[in-house]
């Protein structure tokens, strides 16, 4: 399993640049886990402070990555990413 590396002093443009080429990041034949439920920045990026006011946000983003083949996604809002996670399988055709 790869990790993606989210935080490790990258600012706002390097997150946003990892995360749209999420999909380079996965060595041949191993899962990458993504890690970015609540971060800070999706606080940037919508200025949510609260942690749960960053659970809608995170939603999206987990749908995104799936989208992009991520298969492994840490959250704490279990259940609207799984909804989130579902709806991008269904868009998939999975």
């Amino acid at each position: 399993m790869f990790r993606s590396g989210h935080r490790f002093r990258k600012n706002l443009d390097h997150n946003l640049a990892l995360l749209s080429r999420i999909n380079e990041l996965a060595p041949t034949g191993f899962p990458l886990l993504l890690g970015i439920s609540r971060k800070s920045l999706i606080t940037k990026l919508t200025g949510a402070d609260l942690p749960t006011d960053r659970d809608a946000v995170t939603c999206v983003l987990t749908a995104l990555a799936r989208m992009k083949g991520i298969m492994l996604h840490r959250v704490h809002d279990v259940k609207g990413n799984l909804a989130a996670l579902r709806a991008a399988e269904g868009v998939l055709g999975g």
